[in-house]
């Protein structure tokens, strides 16, 4: 443990930073095993100060989103990541297919039938928040304490905000999101894999992230004072 780690706490509590979180989790970012390219996609990976509690004990919430949002599809990398380490995984630990597959319901694709599963709200949502508040303390060196939550226009997650309850409030939310982050620059050095745009505003206590994975999985995470913002 180097000095200038045992200088800092945990990025989601007081505790001593006793090892480092990567951010999102190392498995988003294929090796090159996993994938066919010579390129280095673990390129200065996002790290942040954590205490084993916030570090270790969320590995399976963490595993989980690695699996909803490659199930979602992508890009190659996304899908190199599904046909290799994915499935590896499913062979070793059939519980992960059930984490999946047990609540698989038919739906509608561009007007084509096919099946999606429902996902499991509170861990998706615990864990995007989690890595939420880490890239915003990597961004700005302080913790944020707000509330977040937590919206995907490509998942179709339950738990949308009050208020939030249709397409056309959740466009128009995600139209006011847009606009803040508009001048925003693209942060991350595997854009292939994960890039994200980061907006605050101390003293409205306002915050938004906008996440991107594998070109195409979007995820958003805004602070609750955004809903009280006026017509």
């Amino acid at each position: 443990m180097g000095k200038k780690l045992k200088q800092q706490t945990c990025y989601m509590c007081g505790k001593l930073a006793t090892t480092v979180e990567h951010v999102p989790c190392k498995s988003f970012f294929p090796e090159k095993d996993d994938i066919s390219s010579d390129k280095d996609n673990r390129k200065n990976l996002v790290t942040v100060p954590s205490c084993p509690e916030h570090n270790l004990s969320k590995s399976k919430d963490d595993e989980y989103l690695f699996f909803v949002i490659l199930s979602a599809g992508a890009n190659t990398i996304a899908h190199g990541l599904f046909s290799s380490k994915a499935m590896r995984a499913f062979r070793r630990r059939a519980h992960l297919v059930g984490l999946i597959t047990k609540d698989m319901i038919p739906a509608l694709y561009n007007g084509i039938p096919t099946m999606a599963y429902r996902v499991d709200d509170e861990r998706f949502t615990r864990a995007v928040t989690f890595m939420a508040r880490a890239l915003y303390y990597n961004s700005y060196r302080e913790k944020w304490l707000e509330d977040i939550r937590i919206y995907s226009p490509d998942l179709l997650i339950p738990n949308r905000p009050e208020g939030l309850q249709n397409n056309a409030e959740i466009s128009k939310w995600c139209i006011v999101i847009e606009d803040l982050l508009r001048n925003e620059r693209n942060r991350g050095e595997n854009p292939l894999v994960f890039y994200y745009k980061i907006y605050r505003d101390i003293s409205l206590k306002m915050l938004c992230i906008r996440m991107v994975f594998y070109e195409r999985t979007v995820i958003i995470a805004f602070s609750a004072p955004l809903l009280d913002l006026p017509e």
